[in-house]
């Protein structure tokens, strides 16, 4: 797609959300503005601690040396106040993405719904997701060319900015194994693990400098109770919660049956996808799902935020979408799938009461499976529903975190 017609269409998003924020605000008798004391809630409090004060480390309980310092760093050298940062992160995404849209969505409706996803909101707040949208990008348009000083660079800048890059080593090594036509495999291994690694290396000298601490960020971990660990049924997150964080592992665990066919067709000699970016993006979607069951217990928390406004999920989403056709009976098959999902996966989580919530989740996730309905009109009417849907969701969603209120 064009980038001035990508550029557009994010403009009237933006308007949009705008609206819809202002009516929401004023249906809920609310006032617009943000109780901007509570607006550094949360993550954003300790990257501003960061910025003003550098890192600190204590054996004895968690320590912000589990946050990465792109961001904060980012924020320290450009001396912007919380407003300034938050415009700057829309900035850095507005960029970012219009220009991985360029290079992979085919059409304005892909683009509509990625950005009305709810959490997608994360962005444009003093977070560090507009910072890793971008080096991702960067890697993920390099791998689709096959450019090696895109994907070290953006290997290397990804590790700067969150911890989830871990996952990228795994990541790069599967999708080299995995694409069949790919006679510089092992080079690119090790090329691609010496990027990544040179920038975890960093962040924990950064640590080191101002903490003398090299292990600070896993003993920080194992306070939070991160480690390999049994997983525990039924899963959990934070109530209020169960949707958001559980219609992101559904994500994942789709992502993760696709995988084991890609992988049962490559020892077929058969040829899975051939798009490094697509592979990577589905690896790395599904090491992110994997990592809290198995690491956390199955606890769920922030899920949501961490796999779904992300370019890898962009990425990942258009790809399961355009995957394949569904008529109204595969749809109806599926809906009946994804409610026994929620009421196996979250059984201990509210009384058979709420079952109705789990029947609503259910139904508004399937209309995604009608998006590349046979017929374009089902198709278009699917698409413009599930966005006034989002649009709406999401500006509930920035309204209460703005108004420091816990949404992931």
């Amino acid at each position: 797609m064009a980038y001035g017609a990508i550029l557009k269409f994010i403009f009237i998003h933006f308007v949009l959300l705008a609206i819809a924020f202002a009516v929401y605000a004023s249906c809920m008798h609310f006032p617009v503005l943000p109780q901007w004391p509570k607006f550094l809630a949360f993550d954003a409090g300790h990257y501003d601690i960061i910025k003003n004060n550098g890192y600190s480390f204590s054996p004895d309980h968690g320590s912000n040396v589990a946050f990465f310092p792109g961001f904060p760093f980012l924020w320290r050298y450009t001396g912007l106040g919380r407003v300034g940062i938050s415009l700057l992160n829309l900035g850095i995404f507005v960029f970012s993405f219009s220009f991985l849209s360029c290079f992979f969505a085919k059409n304005k409706i892909e683009i509509f719904i990625f950005l009305s996803l709810p959490p997608i909101f994360f962005l444009f707040v003093p977070y560090s997701e507009a910072l890793f949208f971008l080096p991702s990008s960067l890697l993920l348009i390099g791998l689709l060319k096959r450019n090696h000083i895109m994907i070290i660079a953006g290997l290397f800048l990804c590790s700067l900015c969150r911890s989830a890059s871990n996952i990228f080593i795994p990541a790069i090594i599967a999708t080299e194994l995995l694409v069949i036509e790919n006679a510089h495999r092992f080079r690119n291994i090790v090329l691609y693990t010496a990027s990544s690694l040179a920038g975890m290396f960093l962040v924990a000298w950064i640590q080191f400098e101002q903490t003398g601490q090299w292990w600070g960020f896993m003993t920080t971990q194992s306070h939070w109770e991160v480690g390999f660990r049994k997983p525990e049924w039924p899963f959990r997150t934070w109530w209020g919660m169960e949707y958001l964080d559980g219609a992101a592992l559904l994500a994942g665990v789709v992502v993760c049956v696709i995988l084991i066919y890609m992988g049962w067709k490559f020892l077929k000699r058969q040829r899975p996808e051939e798009n490094k970016a697509v592979l990577f993006s589905l690896v790395f979607i599904a090491g992110l799902t994997m990592f809290p069951v198995f690491f956390k217990a199955g606890n769920l928390f922030s899920l949501s935020r961490y796999i779904v406004p992300s370019a890898f999920f962009f990425i990942s989403g258009i790809y399961l979408v355009r995957l394949r056709e569904f008529s109204f009976k595969g749809v109806a098959v599926v809906f009946i799938l994804i409610l026994g999902f929620w009421l196996i996966t979250f059984r201990g989580f509210r009384p058979a009461s709420d079952i109705p919530g789990y029947f609503i989740i259910s139904l508004y996730l399937c209309v995604y499976l009608l998006l590349n309905h046979k017929s374009a009109k089902i198709g278009i009417i699917a698409a413009w529903g599930l966005y006034a849907i989002n649009i709406f969701l999401q500006a509930h969603l920035f309204y209460r975190h703005i108004n420091g209120h816990w949404v992931g």
